[in-house]
């Protein structure tokens, strides 16, 4: 299968290296040669750019929103302590 590529019956270097190059971003050190094509450069889409400059001025707006979450799940956990806790001190002081 990966030889019919150059319709021959017999799989080869290339054609593995070929084909992990091609489908799997895989180079293999030692076995590059002149037949081998070099790699596309990833595309970045025009948004995930725009992400990155508010990432690195600082403008980001999903940090902020993490704190915000963060801090409410910090508190929301810390009035139902107090509260269980009150509660179990409330039952201490009923068996008393």
């Amino acid at each position: 299968m990966l030889a019919k590529h150059r319709k021959s019956e017999s799989l080869e270097v290339k054609d593995i290296q070929l084909h992990l190059e091609k489908n799997w971003n895989i180079r293999i050190p030692g076995f590059s040669g002149e037949e081998t094509r070099p790699l596309k450069k990833p595309t970045i889409s025009e948004a995930h750019k725009q992400r990155l400059t508010l990432i690195k001025k600082g403008l980001d707006p999903l940090p902020q929103k993490l704190s915000l979450l963060r801090t409410f799940v910090l508190k929301s956990f810390f009035s139902s302590f107090l509260f269980f806790n009150k509660l179990a001190s409330q039952k201490e002081g009923k068996k008393h």
